[in-house]
């Protein structure tokens, strides 16, 4: 990141969506260090780990270390705590929303934002739709708070909900769907985790993601981004799998930021397209190889693959030996990735 943010010029800043310490609670030093390296202003979203959490029943008392060491033209930002940490009991699992007061906060920001900006909320857990939820309902409408920061956030031209916490990219845009807990002008875009697999920290997430962050463009009012993974260029936005990584001979192809505002992958051969890609999630073939190195029985639990990967494939003619991939993002750009057998 380092590296990365010495090629850029201008305005340059940096969001970490959570989970800065994993639960240690006297590395907020050393997390501070680090950050320091990248040379531009750091905001950061309080995690679920980021918790002192033998602090029970009470939120804001789970996160004094937190707020101890994090200060936290036509974009208007929030940064929101979404981990609820007030339970009934010890060994409860904590909930999502918002707070009373985070609540009200919000509320009094916005009230001095016209209703003609664009605005991004940062959160943790994701404060609208996240991946398996169904077409009718949302993960989000279980949350603390939900319709009224909804009804809050749908009065403004438009709105990306970014969050991290799911250890996958995840991209969804309400618009023209027409689902009850839903608004056209929210956007969710969840960032997998930049270190790779949890308790593995190898360059691959458990769905095959490499380990990389976001890169978000602002220009006026105009939003777009791009997955940056370390030591790669931007071109480098998927990983193709010669027939003989599939049991069924199909050419596979991890498109780790896919969504579903992206073209359907296409498969060319000699420079003809030939057939439309069949999206088909399961496990990450270098992933699986990865993970079989893993011994340790914890550790396996943590990082077990995860067929939630945005995997497509085709069945390539016989005696094809090679062929390529192309597929748009949502923003136009054209990503080409050749394989030959």
């Amino acid at each position: 990141a380092e590296q990365f943010r010495s090629s850029l010029s201008g305005g340059v800043y940096c969001i970490n969506l959570g989970d800065l310490v994993y639960n240690y609670m006297t590395a907020y030093d050393d997390y501070i260090d680090a950050a320091a390296q990248i040379k531009c202003p750091t905001f950061n979203v309080i995690g679920n780990h980021d918790f002192d959490q033998t602090t029970l029943f009470d939120t804001a008392l789970g996160n004094m270390y937190f707020e101890t060491y994090i200060n936290i033209g036509r974009i208007h930002f929030v940064v929101v705590n979404t981990i609820m940490y007030d339970r009934k009991k010890a060994d409860a699992r904590y909930g999502y929303g918002l707070d009373e007061r985070t609540m009200r906060w919000l509320e009094n920001d916005l009230s001095f934002v016209p209703k003609d900006r664009v605005i991004v909320a940062c959160s943790h857990g994701q404060l609208f739709k996240r991946r398996g939820d169904s077409p009718n309902g949302s993960h989000g409408a279980l949350q603390r708070h939900y319709k009224e920061y909804r009804d809050l956030l749908a009065q403004y031209k438009e709105v990306y909900s970014w969050s991290g916490h799911y250890h996958d990219n995840f991209q969804y845009n309400y618009k023209g769907r027409g689902e009850k807990w839903g608004a056209d002008n929210i956007q969710c875009i969840t960032v997998s985790r930049c270190t790779g697999a949890l308790r593995l920290n190898e360059y691959l997430n458990s769905n095959g993601t490499p380990q990389g962050y976001m890169v978000v463009d602002v220009d006026g009012d105009d939003m777009s981004w791009w997955y940056k993974s370390v030591g790669k260029e931007k071109d480098y936005q998927m990983r193709v799998y010669d027939p003989s990584r599939d049991a069924q001979g199909y050419v596979q192809v991890n498109i780790w930021n896919y969504g579903d505002c992206w073209s359907v992958p296409e498969w060319w051969v000699d420079g003809q397209k030939v057939a439309d890609m069949e999206y088909h999630p399961c496990a990450d073939p270098d992933y699986l190889e990865t993970y079989a190195k893993v011994t340790n029985k914890t550790t396996r639990k943590y990082c077990a693959p995860s067929e939630s990967c945005d995997i497509f494939r085709v069945k390539p003619a016989p005696g094809c030996k090679g062929g390529e991939v192309r597929v748009k993002d949502q923003f136009g750009n054209e990503f080409v990735s050749s394989i030959t057998w």
